[in-house]
């Protein structure tokens, strides 16, 4: 049964390659293919499981809290990345909301959602006040 999940999994991962192989050959067409596909979170965690994704993670990670800091500074805070140590993040809020009482919880949510949605694949991150 092993055997068999394996082959299967190879078999995914040679056709996912073949796939953003023919992305890349295609210029501009297939870069706009690609670009489609990488917004689908199925996509973007099966590119993962195979080792094929595009974009490396400290960029993901990046792009996510960029997705997020809007949000944040609505709330009085930030965030910044102190550290990306294999697949661990260290993160550091900054500031707070004035007038929320639970600020602090927020926005560490919001920083969770982001990045469970663009970095899956990060085993863990902590955040320091």
């Amino acid at each position: 049964m092993h055997e068999c999940l394996a082959s299967l999994l190879a078999l995914y991962g040679e056709g996912f390659g073949r796939v953003l192989n023919a992305c890349h050959e295609e210029e501009t067409a297939g870069q706009k293919v690609l670009a489609r596909l990488l917004k689908d979170p199925l996509i973007r965690s099966l590119l993962l499981i195979h080792d094929l994704h595009p974009v490396d993670l400290a960029t993901r990670l990046r792009k996510a809290l960029d997705q997020v800091r809007p949000y944040m500074q609505s709330h009085g805070g930030n965030v910044e990345i102190i550290a990306l140590e294999g697949d661990f993040a260290r993160l550091r809020l900054v500031g707070v909301c004035k007038t929320c009482p639970s600020s602090q919880v927020t926005l560490e949510l919001a920083v969770r959602k982001a990045l469970e949605e663009h970095c899956p694949d990060l085993v863990g991150f902590e955040v320091e006040s």
